[in-house]
């Protein structure tokens, strides 16, 4: 962790001291030389502590900053396909439902379900794929996160600023944020966003140490901010949220998540995606 040294004036001893000088701070005397070693002992655990350096008849006051910005945790956004469901019989089970609207049940045979679930598929009785369910975690923006929950057939777990104190040793006693796809590392845009992203974590961690609680101290943290969201829902909403996502209308930090997301769902599951994979790849 990196330590700054902000000198902030220079004074001279207290004048009528003569058994030992004063100081106040925050309405708080220290008597400088028995509580110099107490303060500085102090002054990991509470940043920005002010320490007093005792030298014949001069007083130095400086103000220590622990500083974190340099170790500030950047990651690209991500996904997890947490379940899905077992490919040797998905879409056997999605003709067993569909043949059950047609009373058809006679005709499956172990070659039958890739055709019958194309017919499916083309004739817009999408119905019958919902029978079908996948979970996903993703690993995006706050920013990100509100879109994604905007699609509402779909139920959602997502990680809370109220309850994650990022100043605990669990989250390393900093925040993750995710970087942003359209600017490079060594770009202005991007060097002034990691500027911005430092000064929120300096800002909520200084709130948390002044006794702020975590629901309190979130009210800083930037758009950026990394959040995990766990998404079920069925196959007909996927590709819902697929084909509005992948799309070039869409926000390039969501389509960075969701078009590779189509191109594992259409290796995976076959049929389902790839009409939606050729609008979108064109292949």
């Amino acid at each position: 962790m990196g330590l700054e040294f902000h000198l902030i004036h220079l004074i001279q001893r207290h004048p009528g001291s003569e058994k030992g000088m004063q100081f106040i701070k925050w309405g708080t005397y220290f008597s400088s030389i028995p509580y110099l070693l107490k303060i500085f002992s102090l002054l990991w655990q509470n940043p920005g502590i002010f320490v007093l350096s005792i030298s014949d008849k001069k007083c130095m006051i400086f103000y220590f900053v622990q500083t974190k910005g340099f170790i500030l945790k950047i990651i690209s956004a991500a996904y997890e396909i947490m379940f899905i469901p077992d490919m040797s019989d998905l879409l056997q089970r999605i003709e067993l439902a569909g043949r059950t609207c047609y009373k058809s049940e006679d005709k499956i045979t172990d070659q039958s379900a890739r055709d019958f679930v194309k017919r499916i598929m083309a004739s817009g009785h999408l119905s019958v794929i919902e029978h079908i369910f996948l979970t996903i975690k993703f690993i995006i923006d706050r920013g990100v996160s509100h879109e994604l929950v905007r699609h509402r057939l779909a139920s959602y777990s997502q990680e809370s600023t109220r309850y994650a104190n990022y100043s605990k040793n669990k989250f390393g006693n900093e925040i993750t944020v995710i970087r942003p796809c359209f600017w490079s590392d060594t770009s202005p845009e991007f060097l002034e966003w990691k500027k911005a992203m430092e000064d929120s974590e300096n800002n909520y961690l200084k709130l948390i140490q002044m006794g702020a609680r975590a629901e309190q101290a979130r009210s800083v943290l930037p758009n950026s901010l990394k959040t995990e969201v766990v998404m079920t829902c069925n196959l007909r909403e996927m590709r819902h949220v697929l084909l509005l996502r992948c799309s070039n209308a869409a926000h390039p930090q969501i389509r960075e998540v969701m078009q590779p997301l189509l191109k594992d769902l259409h290796e995976r599951i076959p049929v389902i995606f790839d009409d939606i994979y050729q609008s979108i790849f064109g292949n």
